[in-house]
């Protein structure tokens, strides 16, 4: 607990850093407003600057609507972004804000968002998505655990832990996970929980998998599962401080509120094309 509590001092020394200077965010909305720069990297500060704004909410002010609406913002903000991009990089960590929030639209979007798997996709394909050696398997099993494809989340659950790649072994316990998940056994979706909570295994999976804004105070897939878990009527209990029991139930606001003009004017349902 020391430790934690350490990470979590640190973590939001950054990110009063951060949230201090509002240059940034102002800068983004203005070139947004005039249509000038780079309206894609202006997004994408917004987003961030949203993610941050979570945190603080919880880490902070102990608030969980203010982070969940936060959550919203962002997860929101990064749907824009793929209408600009639609065919870039998917990771499975990028469930968080919209999971975060409760916001059942913006969680379906995500959870059906194949354009990056597809074909089309610039970084990934459904090959790389197939092979259990790449990130991009480990980040398409969130897209079917949301789905609550259960047949094809064991298949490829059974397939991973059978070849047990090398350079993918600290993701072993994502799979334990996903497979107790379609078995609906909770005790073991604790047991795969609590592997990934390991310290050695989040030291290695840290860069790969955490924000500047999320590594000081969570464990970003362990909440991504558990939400998952809870939105599946399986009601996990993970008793660590990287994963906040709060945040597990799900209970969606009242009312999302749009604070930039962009957000307000952005119909998350818009048809994508590519």
């Amino acid at each position: 607990m020391c430790e934690y509590s350490n990470s979590a001092d640190k973590g939001l020394s950054h990110l009063q850093s951060h949230l201090s200077n509002s240059s940034g965010v102002d800068d983004a909305l203005a070139h947004l407003s005039k249509g000038t720069g780079d309206r894609y990297a202006c997004m994408g500060a917004l987003q961030s600057n949203a993610t941050a704004n979570a945190m603080a909410a919880w880490f902070s002010a102990g608030s969980i609507n203010v982070m969940k609406q936060w959550a919203y913002v962002a997860a929101k903000i990064r749907r824009a972004m793929y209408q600009l991009k639609p065919d870039g990089y998917f990771h499975g960590y990028e469930h968080l804000t919209p999971l975060l929030s409760d916001h059942d639209a913006l969680i379906s979007w995500f959870a059906n968002f194949e354009v990056p798997f597809s074909e089309k996709g610039f970084y990934s394909n459904p090959a790389r998505a197939a092979r259990p050696n790449t990130p991009d398997f480990t980040s398409y099993q969130v897209l079917l655990a949301l789905r609550g494809n259960w047949t094809e989340l064991e298949r490829r659950s059974n397939l991973f832990l059978a070849e047990m790649p090398k350079t993918r072994k600290s993701y072993v316990a994502d799979q334990r996970f996903h497979l107790a998940l379609a078995h609906g056994d909770v005790s073991a979706m604790e047991v795969a929980l609590e592997e990934m909570l390991d310290p050695a295994v989040m030291r290695r999976r840290r860069d790969k998998d955490e924000s500047g804004y999320t590594q000081w105070f969570i464990s970003t897939y362990a909440v991504i599962y558990s939400k998952i878990a809870w939105r599946h009527g399986y009601q996990v209990e993970v008793d660590s401080p990287w994963v906040p029991n709060e945040w597990l139930p799900v209970s969606p606001l009242p009312c999302y509120e749009d604070p930039y003009p962009f957000l307000r004017d952005f119909d998350i349902n818009i048809p994508i094309r590519i």
